[in-house]
This record gives structure tokens, C-alpha cells and sequence, in this order.
């Protein structure tokens, strides 16, 4: 077999066949159709140009037969000079190479690459988006998937999970992410959710009704896709965005700014809570933080510095030390006419 060419059809195939049965287990269509996709032609297209420079300077190509037969010299190649040790990158790769049986990717060590940026979008409540998004969700199970992540502070993991008998109001319980099964945890759900349970359930027994004969096999099937009559809803992450992106639709023809993700609606209501002890505690943050080990319970963070990093507390803090340093370089101009001249400039 010759040298991998872009027009072989070697790793296509396989790729093609790696990306449907991802698609199959219920990874989302951004995963099975943009990320993945785009990281794994990467790969493939940067060997080749590796190869036609490998090949000018008398070097043996990297990658000569079908990606299955991957060495370990290939893989550190993608993994620090094509991926750069991008985690995810390096994780479409490996898991395309599992499903072929390599696990070259596995054994190569590295220290994933770190980002700096700091995740912190939510909407913003006082412009009502969180009311504005609420009220788009249409029909049960748009509000059941708004309610979960919004009120409920809800992975879409956790979404998916759900089951109809972890509902006992108050009480929901929780089947944390990881490896089912899951961290678990208890919150004590918003007053909306036994409203749209109850819409959910009214949903289910109509679809049954439909069904003719009532006793079919699609009796096992109350919502599309599903094939476990005790979930709350659709499993595959696909259908749970194209959800989100019906109400984020609706919701920005009310407010164009409007623009969030599954994460985003989980922040608001973290967001929500710190307004909310702020508002008890009379706006004193000192006294507002006694309420950061209960949210912490309430999100299922390890430690309470990721909670403090998830309701971006962090950044105000940063903001704080800003006015305190601005406060204080005022102070030094008013002194020192030397700096008063340079504040002025600077202005």
C-alpha cells in the first residue's frame, strides 16, 4: 500500500464509520459533524504535508498504510506538532484510533495544553433574558429542557438522564456526570418544575393514545428516539441542542443580543443564587460567601474554588482591586503633580 494521499479513501471510510457510531451513542452534531470531523482531517492533511517535506529531504513518510497501523512516532508527531497538545484534538484522534484498536495516542505522554480563558457567560437577568428565554421555550418539552438548566441548574448530561421516579417534590435527585452511574446529589427543585412535570406527563399519555394498537412496541417509545419509557426525554444529545436552538431562535426575536448554550442557562440560575444571597445579606459579600459552600451542593462542585470560578466571583473581585487601585493611584496624583500630569495624559 502507497504513501497516505487527501484523495485516498483509506481513513475516510473509517472516519466516516467512527463519526456515525459516536453520532449513534448520542454525541452531539456539533461533535459527530464539526469538531471531530475538522480535527481529524486536520491530522490527516498535516501528515501529508509532514510527508511531501519528509520525502524532499530523503526521509521515510510517516503514516504509510491505513491509519490502523498507526506507531507510536506518528502519534507524538500529532499530538505535539500537529495538535500542539490540545486536549481535544488529541481526543478525536484517540478516539478514532481506539475504534480501529490502536491505541497509539494512549501511550504517548503529555501534559495537555492549558487556556487561560475563563468560561463566565450567563444571561443577563437584568435585562430579563432569563424571562425572555423562558418564555420562548414552547410546548413541554421545550420547557421541560429550559426548566432543568435554567432553574434547575441541570447539565444536558443530567438532563438526558433524568428519570420521571427522581422527581418527588420537592426533592429532584441528581445523576451527576462521569461514568453512569454518576456523582449523585439533591437539590430541592424551583417551583415551575412539578407545573412542567405534569405538562410532560399529560404529553406522554396522549402520545400513548395515539398509539394504535395502544399495546405496540412504540408504547416503549414515548418520545422520539427513546427506548426507556421512564426518561423525561429525548437521550440523544443532538435532539437536546436542536431544542436549545428552537428557543434560542424564538428568544432572540425578542432581544437579538440573546446567545447561550446549555452551560450558559446552568451559570444564570448560579448567577441567580449569588444575587440572591447578596440581596439577603444586604449586599455584603462578606456575608453573601456563607452561602458558597450551599451552592457549591447545590452545582455538585468538587471544591468551592470551582464555584467561585463558575459564578465569575473571581472577576469581581478583579474588578474590586481595579477601583482599589484606581483609588489609590488617584490619591498618589493628588500628591505628586509629577503623576497628577501623567493621569492627565493618560486620560
Amino acid at each position: 500500500m502507497g504513501e497516505l494521499q487527501m484523495t485516498d479513501t483509506i481513513y475516510l471510510r473509517q472516519m466516516e464509520d467512527y463519526l456515525k457510531d459516536l453520532e449513534s451513542q448520542g454525541y452531539s452534531t456539533y461533535t459527530t459533524r464539526r469538531s471531530y470531523p475538522a480535527a481529524l482531517k486536520r491530522a490527516f492533511r498535516e501528515i501529508v504535508k509532514e510527508n511531501e517535506r519528509r520525502t524532499a529531504t530523503g526521509q521515510l513518510p510517516l503514516l504509510r498504510t491505513a491509519p490502523s497501523r498507526m506507531k507510536e512516532p506518528e502519534a507524538e508527531f500529532l499530538v505535539y506538532t500537529v495538535f500542539q497538545r490540545d486536549a481535544m484534538q488529541v481526543a478525536a484522534m484517540n478516539g478514532f484510533l481506539k475504534s480501529l484498536k490502536n491505541p497509539s495516542i494512549s501511550l504517548v505522554k503529555y501534559r495537555p495544553k492549558k487556556y487561560t480563558r475563563q468560561n463566565a457567560d450567563w444571561l443577563n437577568t437584568n435585562a430579563n433574558q432569563d424571562i425572555t428565554v423562558w418564555e420562548a421555550a414552547e410546548g413541554p418539552i421545550e420547557r421541560m429542557v429550559v426548566d432543568l438548566e435554567l432553574h434547575n441548574a441541570l447539565r444536558r448530561i443530567e438532563c438526558q438522564r433524568q428519570l420521571i421516579e427522581w422527581f418527588q417534590e420537592p426533592k429532584l435527585s441528581i445523576m451527576g456526570k462521569g461514568s453512569e452511574p454518576g456523582k449523585w446529589r439533591s437539590i430541592i427543585s424551583h417551583r415551575q418544575t412539578k407545573e412542567v412535570l405534569a405538562e410532560i406527563l399529560d404529553y406522554r399519555r396522549d402520545e400513548l393514545q395515539d398509539l394504535n394498537p395502544p399495546n405496540n412496541v412504540l408504547a416503549q417509545r414515548l418520545m422520539r428516539g427513546s427506548a426507556r419509557c421512564d426518561k423525561v426525554f429525548v437521550p440523544a444529545r443532538g435532539c437536546m441542542d436542536s431544542i436549545l436552538n428552537r428557543v434560542e431562535a424564538k428568544a432572540r426575536k425578542v432581544d437579538g443580543s440573546i446567545k447561550f448554550s446549555h452551560h450558559t442557562l446552568r451559570r444564570t440560575r448560579g448567577r441567580f443564587l449569588w444575587k440572591a444571597a447578596l440581596h439577603r445579606c444586604n449586599m455584603d459579600q462578606e456575608r453573601a460567601k456563607n452561602y458558597l459552600p450551599a451552592i457549591q451542593d447545590y452545582f455538585g462542585h468538587n471544591n468551592i474554588n470551582q464555584t467561585i470560578k463558575y459564578l465569575g466571583l473571581n472577576l469581581e473581585d478583579q474588578v474590586d482591586l481595579m477601583q482599589m487601585v484606581d483609588e489609590y493611584e488617584t490619591g498618589r496624583q493628588l500628591e505628586n503633580p509629577v503623576l497628577c500630569r501623567i493621569g492627565s495624559l493618560a486620560r
